[in-house]
This record gives structure tokens, sequence and C-alpha cells, in this order.
């Protein structure tokens, strides 16, 4: 008799995971449930198709298909544990143990524990930056697309100012690796954060707290540079490490999708560390300086942040004396980069419009 357990399913089109039948079989899953439309949805995943990411008593997650994105499924019953273990035959540990492996197999397991242990503070890091530098660019790109679609679903999206800011960030003339989006949502959240692949997006309220157009160009030089840096991608494998470094080793790309993308609405909280946002803002002055631009922008940027009582979602300000840290930072790259910055209107007139004090384009 073929019994029916509950799981939880992603169909690779949303990050909003839903609550399914599955019925396990010996050629596959047949996978059951309500789409967002009510209408009653069935799913067959054949056995070859499968793959499995992850194995324990407790948790089995499946995917399957050939292309990004992929659907996902995560069976926590232990009972369909047991029906999936016993059709499949396919857990690691199982096969391991039938021969006369366990005892290497438990000190291997040992000693790779106490290795990670006693290097965590040197290794993560490093292994991190790993994972990000084997991504190829074109999928972090595609991956990006589907994490930035992810992230802004259900939000405010103010669109005329969004098609300003983009064209303030294309007036900067950067050089690029990445295609930047922009979008402007209307939160009262004095914060902006950058995602992999090019995706940027910037709160309302930190735009209302300006008072130039110099400021937004400080802050978008800060962003670009955390996604042309790599330091969204390298931040998200520091922060999820564990399972995104097992799905790099052995080649899966998929489980990196897989796992970012439940992962979409955690993403906006991460902060960045000191030695990253230090980065970001150095390459933010070199741009403003190769655009001729007042880095005092940036200064008066720091300093509206440092003003704000709440920061909900903290990326630019971590503590007020880092941003005492930082203003000096600045001040000391004038010092040590002096240019002549000039006026420019173009910037100054799409400024003006994202403050609704012009509603004209040039």
């Amino acid at each position: 008799m073929n019994l029916i357990y509950k799981a939880r399913y992603y169909n690779g089109k949303s990050s909003t995971p839903y609550t399914v039948d599955i019925l396990i079989k010996e050629d596959g899953i047949q996978i059951q449930y309500e789409s967002d439309a009510r209408e009653k949805t069935s799913v067959v995943w054949e056995k070859h198709s499968i793959h499995e990411l992850e194995y324990s008593s407790a948790l089995i997650t499946l995917r399957s298909g050939k292309t990004f994105p992929y659907e996902q499924l995560e069976i926590t019953d232990p009972k369909a544990i047991q029906t999936y273990t016993r059709l499949f035959k396919v857990a690691f540990h199982k096969r391991v143990l039938r021969g006369n492996g366990a005892l290497w197999l438990g000190i291997i397991l040992v000693s790779f524990t106490a290795l990670l242990l006693l290097g965590y503070f040197v290794l993560l890091p490093w292994a991190a930056d790993w994972g990000a530098s084997k991504i190829p660019k074109d999928y972090e790109i595609e991956l990006g697309k589907e994490l930035y679609k992810s992230v802004l679903e259900g939000e405010n999206i103010d669109s005329g100012k969004t098609k300003a800011i983009n064209q303030f960030f294309k007036e900067l003339g950067t050089e690029q690796d990445y295609p930047i989006q922009i979008t402007v949502v209307k939160k009262d959240i004095a914060n902006a954060f950058a995602l992999p692949g090019g995706g940027i997006v910037v709160y309302s309220h930190i735009l209302d707290s300006m008072q130039s157009y110099e400021e937004l160009a400080a802050l978008l030089a800060h962003e670009f540079s955390h996604v042309q840096l790599k330091h969204a991608t390298r931040n998200i494998f520091q922060s999820l490490s564990g399972r995104l470094l097992l799905s790099v080793f052995i080649g899966d790309l998929g489980g990196v999708s897989a796992v970012i993308l439940q992962q979409a609405d955690n993403l906006r909280s991460l902060g960045y560390s000191r030695k990253f946002e230090k980065e970001a803002d150095e390459n933010g002055l070199r741009i403003l300086a190769q655009n001729s631009i007042d880095a005092e922008g940036m200064v008066r940027l720091f300093e509206q942040l440092g003003k704000e009582e709440v920061i909900e979602l903290n990326e630019m300000l971590s503590t007020h004396p880092d941003i005492e840290n930082r203003i000096e930072g600045v001040r000391a790259f004038k010092k040590e980069n002096p240019y002549v910055h000039t006026d420019h209107p173009k910037l100054n007139s799409l400024f003006e419009t994202l403050k609704g004090r012009n509603d004209s384009w040039e």
C-alpha cells in the first residue's frame, strides 16, 4: 500500500515554499499541492532525475531539474524518510557502513571536525572567498536576477525615482563587470544594500535625508563597489558557508542557488565586515575622484546615517565609532589624493528629480 506524506516543496519559480503531499514509489516521487491560484497541481519526479543534496535521519533534501532554477523538496517526516531510504537506497553512510570502512569513516570525521574547530577563524574566510571565486560570472548574474526578484517581491517600488536613480548612476560612467540595476523601495529605513550580480536596493528614507547629489553619488559608488568587488557574493558564502561550499566542492551549482534563494529574506540583513566596508569606501572614493565629485558628500552621508536612531536593515552603519573612523578615512583619502572637484548640472538635475523638486528630464 502506498502511503502519502507531508513535505516542503520549492517549485523553482518562487522562494516561497509549499506544503505538499508526496507519494514515494520505486520509480520516482509524485508531488501534489494547491497552487497560488488554488488549482490542484501534480508534479512527478522520475527517479533518474532526482539528486540528493542532503541526507540525515531528520532531513532529506532533494533536487530535480536540468536547468536553473531547480525544484527542491525537503522531507522531515520520519516515516517518509524510512520509505525513501528503503526504496531508493542512496544514503551515503549506509553504503559506507555496509563494508569495513566504519572505523576509517569515524577517524576521518573526527579529524575533519577537529581541523575545522582549530582553523575556524582562518579557514572560513579563505574558504568562503574560494567558493565565491569558483562561481562563474554569468551564473552569478543569473542567480542575482532571481534573488533580486525574490527580494523585491511584495515591496512598494517607486518607479519614478527608480528611473531617475538608474539614470543618475549611468551618468557616473563607471566601468563595470556586472549589469547594474537599482530599485528604489518606499520604506522608512535609512539604508541601501547590494546583491550578487548587479542588483542594488535603495530605500526611500535614505534619499529623503540627503541634501546634495554628492551624497547620492557617494552612496551609489559605495554600493556599486560591493558588487564589483564581489563582496555580496563573498558575504553570502561566509554567512551560509557550510552548505554552499559543499555544493561548490562537488560541482553542484544548483545546490548553491537553492540555498541562497531559500534565504532571500534574510540576505538583506547581512552586515559586511569592516574590511569589506573599508574596501567599498576606498573604491567608492576613487569613483568620486574619477568623476571630480566632492568627496565631502561621503562625509555628509556618514554623518546623516550616524544621526539615525534606528536602522532596521543595517548594512552601511555598524556602530557610531566606526562611522567616525570611516569619516577619518575619507579625510585621509582626500589628503593623499588631492583633486579638483567640479559642478555636475546633469547629476544635480537628476537628484532634484529624485527629491521631487524637478519634474523635467534633460
